[in-house]
């Protein structure tokens, strides 16, 4: 029989557990964009119920859902949708499928090469809460 369960639209911090309310409050800067914000909600949602029924550590289950999509904010809004389909593009511009199989993806940047060597902005991180047209 299928379980019953109701999964709460409405976003506002005080519904966190008190255990993962700082983490979420620290991710808000991070989720304004791609509505993220309501959309980690109802991941975190989504964590407590699996919790309920599957092994888990919610110690690990949890921040994951809630930190999953942080890194959509580093990466332009006006490029977050070549993100999609059957060859994404990503950073510089390189199609996954055609990246040497040592390159690395984070926050929108191809990083890779020999020894370790990036080959893009090789010491940028996306700061915290900030808009990509500042990077």
């Amino acid at each position: 029989m299928a379980k019953d369960y109701q999964i709460d639209a409405v976003f506002h911090l005080r519904k966190i557990k008190p255990t993962f309310r700082k983490i979420f409050e620290l991710a808000i800067p991070f989720l304004q964009t791609r509505q993220n914000e309501i959309h980690t909600y109802i991941v975190y949602q989504y964590a407590l119920l699996l919790l309920e029924d599957e092994p888990g550590m919610p110690e690990i289950v949890v921040p994951a859902a809630i930190l999953h999509d942080v890194g959509w904010s580093c990466i332009p809004e006006e490029e977050q949708h070549t993100a999609f389909g059957p060859v994404v593009t990503i950073g510089i511009g390189t199609p996954i499928a055609e990246r040497p199989s040592h390159t690395t993806v984070r926050t929108g940047h191809v990083y890779g090469g020999s020894a370790g060597q990036s080959r893009h902005r090789s010491n940028e991180l996306c700061p915290a809460g900030a808009k990509s047209e500042t990077l």
